[in-house]
């Protein structure tokens, strides 16, 4: 778990995250908004067009790099399947085969399509994902990991469990909100704040760093990579959130 006491506690108390029951949270309205409760997305994740354009340009560009030639792409938290359909559109030979997972039952079931290998309803707070060690080349978690309650997972048990379904030399791409950065802090003087109740674990740019060096023994860290997400693009170098490429070490090898 990663602890940091000269930072601020960048986790929601006990009854905030016991109030949160996830299949219920993740519904239609929390995408689509309604006259009560609005979207957690501008005007509702469909008119929002989150991951469509050049959202995934880089990620895309990583994934290329380290495999040219294809493989098994398991995505956590796939939402609507939109990262699925930004493989597919590049690689229309469909070399990669893409596996999308979600815990809620109105997203998931609309990221069906010929991109798409499989679909399975996961709890990442369960620990355990559904899947066999070495089972994949990829696995994404694109602001998912935040979500998990940390008495039931951390975040650094979450990307452990991760490597476990990784092939040796896999890679990783994780990407987490962040809290305490001076973008935050200005954000904060204009009354804007982390507004989502299911971000239970948000850290801090410290906190990353030592995430790091936790999971040295699993993990090689390619690349960190801060950056301001807009509907269909990022922003490099504004340190709202942050993409970390991480590339599993052989488990044969010493260390």
């Amino acid at each position: 778990m990663i602890s940091d006491p000269e930072q601020q506690d960048t986790t929601k108390t006990t009854t905030e995250q016991s109030s949160i029951k996830p299949r219920e949270f993740f519904n239609e309205e929390y995408f689509e908004g309604n006259d009560i409760r609005p979207s957690n997305y501008l005007g509702g994740y469909s008119e929002f067009g989150y991951g469509k354009g050049n959202f995934y340009k880089h990620e895309l560009e990583v994934i290329g790099k380290y495999f040219p030639q294809g493989g098994r792409i398991i995505e956590i938290g796939a939402a609507t399947g939109t990262f699925g359909h930004a493989v597919r559109n590049k690689w229309p030979d469909g070399r990669f085969q893409y596996f999308g997972t979600d815990i809620s039952e109105y997203a998931l079931p609309q990221s069906k399509g010929e991109q798409t290998a499989g679909l399975a309803y996961v709890n990442i707070e369960e620990k355990s994902l559904p899947f066999k060690d070495e089972s994949a080349n990829i696995v994404t978690a694109f602001d998912v990991l935040e979500h998990s309650n940390p008495d039931k997972a951390t975040i650094e048990e979450n990307v452990r469990e991760i490597g476990r379904i990784l092939k040796n030399d896999g890679i990783a791409l994780v990407t987490l909100p962040l809290q305490g950065t001076w973008f935050k802090k200005i954000l904060g003087v204009f009354g804007i704040h982390e507004a989502d109740p299911s971000h239970v674990q948000v850290p801090t740019k410290h906190q990353v760093e030592q995430l790091i060096r936790q999971i040295d023994d699993q993990f090689a860290c390619e690349e960190v990579r801060y950056f301001f997400p807009l509907p269909k693009s990022k922003i490099s170098g504004i340190p709202s959130n942050v993409l970390l490429v991480l590339k599993k070490k052989d488990s044969g090898s010493s260390l």
